[in-house]
């Protein structure tokens, strides 16, 4: 659970101040994506904004077979290493003004709505933190298509997200022995329009829709899993619009399939919830002030353990 405080010394009703409070928290930690597939980093005591995480590199195993004649003898010991990756907690804020004729004449329900969107709005924040931080240019790249360069794609269907394509992710991870989550089966992270060309796929539809699951999924807007890859939607993934910006000449869109310990994160920390009704800067109390303060960072831990695919949107 993120760290919360709400200031109330300017709200009337300390209760519903908590109220606020707790229902900030639920909407911010039910909207972030990213942070939930991350290996929570390690906040010591005594070093500041500093997060740690610990990172495992690969034993050096040499089977050692014993002879009869040497029996109980042990085996050599093996290296291994555990290497420490930092990073400097980062902080976001964000703020409304609200007018009293606006508080004087809203619908019942409206703060709790504003409330609502400002903790959207620290969700997305965060997500586009480890976003840019950890996807965007992370992992290994793998060019939609026949393409072998961002340059050479073009806005045709031979560039195109279709299963081909996760297919060919999952081979890399595989035979880089990437570990999978602990449900058994890779994340996948992709855009609306990555789905909809995947969705577009005789065989995406002809593996995920014959099953009362993937018929489920078809009617209630899920996108399901395949092939080993279980697959969740977000705008969030990374949609280069601008095609020149992209290096190509048609929009560029990115998804992620990745392991576990491919990179790790921080759940929002210090949140603050922060109201001041009226806000105190306004002699005439005019105003009053809704808005909120936390503090995250991401971090990729193995670059070898996620795969970023790259390819043409088609409905563009």
């Amino acid at each position: 659970m993120a760290d919360a405080l709400t200031n109330t010394s300017t709200v009337a009703n300390a209760l519903q101040a908590e109220y606020w409070q707790s229902q900030f928290l639920s909407v911010l930690e039910a909207n972030l994506l990213f942070s939930k597939f991350g290996i929570q980093g390690q906040l010591p005591m005594g070093v500041g904004k500093s997060v740690f995480w610990k990172r495992f590199e690969k034993i050096g195993v040499s089977p050692t077979e014993t002879v009869a004649a040497s029996g109980g003898k042990d085996p050599d010991a093996v290296a291994v290493s555990v290497n420490v990756v930092s990073a400097i907690l980062r902080e976001f804020k964000q703020w409304v003004r609200v007018d009293r004729i606006w508080k004087d004449v809203s619908f019942p329900g409206t703060t709790d709505e504003l409330v609502q969107r400002l903790a959207y709005d620290g969700a997305l924040l965060a997500d586009t933190t480890y976003r840019d931080s950890i996807f965007t240019a992370g992992g290994s790249a793998q060019i939609g298509g026949t393409a072998i360069a961002r340059t050479s794609m073009k806005r045709n269907g031979s560039f195109s997200m279709d299963v081909a394509e996760l297919r060919e992710a999952k081979k890399r991870l595989n035979k880089a022995n990437v570990p999978t989550m602990a449900n058994g089966l890779y994340v996948g992270i992709l855009n609306p329009d990555a789905e909809f060309d995947l969705q577009g796929d005789s065989s995406w539809t002809a593996i995920v829709y014959p099953t009362t699951e993937g018929i489920n999924r078809a009617f209630q807007g899920k996108t399901g899993a395949i092939f080993g890859t279980e697959f969740y939607l977000t705008t969030q993934a990374k949609n280069i619009t601008d095609g020149a910006s992209a290096g190509a000449s048609a929009n560029v869109a990115q998804t992620y399939i990745f392991g576990d310990e491919y990179y790790g994160t921080v759940t929002p920390r210090n949140v603050e919830l922060i109201i001041k009704d009226p806000f105190p800067g306004s002699p005439l109390n005019s105003y009053s002030s809704y808005g909120y303060n936390l503090w995250t960072v991401g971090k990729q831990l193995k670059s070898t353990r996620m795969v970023r695919i790259e390819t043409v949107n088609s409905a563009d």
